[in-house]
């Protein structure tokens, strides 16, 4: 019924393994202290970030030369200049700290 050679067991652990596989892909990546998408265009992922707005996004890809492409197309050196990038601003937890002293 399954083949020759192949018992049941034999096709439960491959789908095991299959499911173990996909368990371990990356969703999103970390930057500026908050999780951006792997799917969208670098420009709209960036707006993830609290006080990055449409403009800073845009304003962030022009300083570092990179095209608009999709978050999961990074290359190692360009996720770096990214961070880099990104922690040149106030973003997150530190805008909304800084906003409460008087």
């Amino acid at each position: 019924m399954l083949g020759v050679g192949r018992s049941l067991s034999d096709v439960s652990q491959r789908l095991l393994r299959n499911l173990a596989l996909r368990c371990q892909q990356v969703q999103c990546l970390r930057v500026g202290n908050a999780e951006i998408p792997n799917h969208k265009r670098l420009q709209i992922s960036l707006q993830y970030i609290h006080g990055i707005g449409r403009s800073r996004a845009h304003q962030i890809l022009v300083d570092l030369s990179v095209q608009n492409k999709l978050t999961k197309d990074l290359t190692g050196v360009e996720l770096n200049a990214l961070k880099e990038e990104v922690s040149k601003y106030l973003t997150g937890g530190d805008l909304v700290s800084s906003s409460h002293i008087p």
